[in-house]
């Protein structure tokens, strides 16, 4: 306790007696009392008037004391001044105040802390844990905002006199936790709530960081789990289900409000979308390597040399062979189909024969290797496995079961010839694929379902 004795006698209150006990002459004040082993700091704040008139107060407006055994180094749980070091912080747990708490006991009758007849009672080493605690908290405070100064000085020395610098990582372990403890809050319930905090060099930065992590193995094999479940699952749930609202579309006036609703969907800025094929275009250039898992590159509308009015394929994709597709898109309403009377079947409707004599043009194009743009041509090349340019397939996407041929639903007796004869004749195409807007999203779904068992 002799350190506490010193520390007071440090304050260099004139009024002060030592005599055993700590006294302020001319009052009944005692300032620090001790007895069998125990002692008594009385938590008094000493103040001088504009006049010199010294008086003394309770520090505080419930709590007047600390009891502690003579070996306990209180000295280290008060400042200079005799105020209790960190009282905001405990007041936020005990609320001294509004629980009435009078004292602090330190007993080692206790295991860890408890409040009785409104003294609040602790263990000599739990509350030197809380003690150190708040201590190295508000020391890695410091050091923060330290390396915060660095950290925004060699920016701006960067940015403005253009010295570069050692970047070095001015972090210790767990100081991340705290920035992102702030963004994981339940009340971030969507984008924008996200978007108050983060700006475009905030978001690159997060998107590199979380690269990096995935590509260096940092995160732990259950994290990479539930990630790829999220990708792979809901996710494409979520794709698959925004397809089938479109799908759902029963005409091509996208100025219906249900229409609208489904486009605000796909793209924010309405006014780029203006007929029905755009939707699927842009549904495709923004989720066509989810449905269709092949694709490792996805390239919209690379204008080649050809003689069309529509100068560029809708995209070109890059398969994880390095073998490379021409990718149409049409309308799910646009029929397939049509039936020929005279022989009793059905063949390819006109709309259809345009599709195919358009991509058959697009893919001549590329083994011709007459793209338009030099560096797309470049970057593009250098995507293809060797010799892969001069043997492209095609991939149209084309009408429903809904709409395969004019006059004739799925729920018809003649749709199993319809079926038929489209399998036959799709069949019968060399290098070119066709596919429905159902059959993807159910192909996707059925995939969605096998890969998550």
């Amino acid at each position: 306790m002799q350190n506490l004795i010193q520390k007071i006698q440090d304050l260099g209150w004139e009024e002060l007696q030592i005599n055993g006990d700590i006294t302020i002459d001319g009052t009944d004040l005692v300032l620090l009392t001790s007895a069998n082993g125990n002692a008594t700091l009385n938590l008094l704040d000493r103040r001088v008037s504009n006049e010199g008139k010294v008086t003394y107060v309770n520090s505080y407006n419930n709590l007047t004391r600390i009891e502690f055994p003579i070996e306990f180094p209180i000295e280290n749980f008060v400042n200079n001044k005799l105020k209790l070091r960190h009282y905001s912080k405990l007041n936020e747990v005990f609320q001294f105040n509004s629980h009435n708490i009078i004292a602090i006991s330190i007993s080692a009758d206790i295991n860890d802390y408890t409040v009785e007849n409104n003294v609040l009672i602790f263990n000599p080493d739990a509350i030197i844990e809380v003690l150190n605690t708040y201590n190295q908290i508000y020391e890695g405070a410091k050091n923060y905002q330290s390396k915060y100064v660095n950290y925004k000085s060699r920016e701006y020395q960067r940015s403005y006199f253009g010295l570069e610098r050692e970047r070095k990582t001015l972090s210790n372990k767990g100081e991340f936790t705290f920035l992102i403890d702030r963004f994981n809050l339940p009340t971030k319930r969507t984008k924008s709530d996200f978007e108050r905090y983060l700006n475009e060099n905030d978001l690159i930065s997060l998107q590199d960081l979380s690269l990096k992590l995935i590509q260096k193995e940092v995160f732990g094999t259950k994290f990479l789990t539930v990630l790829n479940d999220y990708f792979i699952k809901a996710r494409l749930e979520d794709i698959i289900k925004l397809g089938r609202e479109i799908l759902a579309l029963k005409s091509s006036n996208i100025k219906t409000q249900i229409a609208r609703k489904t486009i605000e969907k796909v793209e924010s800025d309405k006014r780029k979308i203006k007929q029905l094929e755009s939707v699927w275009q842009k549904y495709f250039e923004n989720f066509l390597s989810f449905l269709i898992f092949s694709y490792r590159e996805i390239y919209p509308k690379i204008e080649l040399n050809v003689s069309l009015k529509k100068k560029y394929p809708d995209f070109i994709g890059i398969n994880h062979y390095g073998g490379v597709d021409v990718i149409e898109i049409k309308t799910h309403l646009k029929n397939a189909l049509t039936k020929d009377p005279s022989h009793d079947n059905y063949a390819f409707s006109s709309e259809m024969s345009k599709a195919l004599i358009q991509t058959i043009n697009y893919m001549d194009a590329l083994i011709q290797e007459k793209i338009k743009n030099k560096k797309a041509k470049q970057d593009l090349k250098g995507k293809i496995l060797e010799g892969n340019i001069y043997r492209p397939e095609g991939l149209i996407i084309i009408s429903s079961y809904e709409h395969l041929v004019k006059g004739v639903k799925p729920t018809d007796g003649e749709f199993q010839k319809v079926k038929r004869d489209f399998t036959k004749l799709r069949n019968g195409l060399n290098n070119i694929s066709i596919i429905t807007f159902d059959e993807l999203l159910n192909m996707a779904e059925n995939y969605k379902d096998n890969i998550i068992k």
